[in-house]
């Protein structure tokens, strides 16, 4: 990414902090506050009988039978879309995202999420219910956990167009010290 050189330092602050930079300054929309699920308000939520997914990539066909059984059951994820959800473990989930309209399915932007209490944690550390949290009325979406199993804590995706965004990370405290 190139930054142009002549542009003043406040307006190149200010575009970092906006956002309109991509990578740089903050990314959540107010400074110091976690991303909630209010601030990614959806228009409507579709209440009609969603379309049949279309899984095209072989992560998807993998567990296709378990994206048709969430997506029978109605939309549950950011107005028209669809979270399915399954183990892959102890202490592991994967999951999709399937539009309710279109029967499109989205790969989410990363293979599994672990569960994040180890030997020198706590259940402290939790703050959400599920490893993967969503609501229907809201495009945000957030995970609980190791993505990857690497940087653990709370990661708060915001899904527009078939895309999730990063916009915070909240980490989970460095471990304690062994006693």
């Amino acid at each position: 990414m190139r930054v142009r050189r002549d542009l003043p330092c406040a307006a190149l602050l200010l575009a970092c902090w906006l956002g309109l930079i991509p990578g740089l300054g903050a990314q959540n929309k107010v400074p110091g506050k976690l991303p909630d699920f209010a601030d990614y308000p959806v228009k409507e939520v579709y209440k009609g009988k969603p379309v049949p997914p279309r899984p095209v990539t072989r992560y998807q066909r993998l567990y296709r039978t378990r994206i048709r059984e969430s997506v029978a059951q109605g939309v549950n994820f950011a107005g028209h879309y669809v979270v399915a959800t399954w183990g892959c473990g102890t202490g592991c989930m994967e999951f999709a995202v399937a539009d309710a309209v279109s029967g499109r399915v989205y790969d989410p932007p990363m293979t599994a999420i672990e569960f994040h209490v180890g030997p020198e944690s706590g259940p402290e550390l939790q703050k959400y219910p599920e490893m993967v949290n969503f609501k229907a009325d809201s495009a945000l979406l957030v995970v609980e956990g190791c993505p990857d199993g690497e940087k653990c804590g709370r990661h708060y995706y915001h899904f527009e167009n078939g895309k999730f965004t990063l916009v915070h990370y909240d980490p989970d405290p460095p471990d304690r010290p062994a006693q």
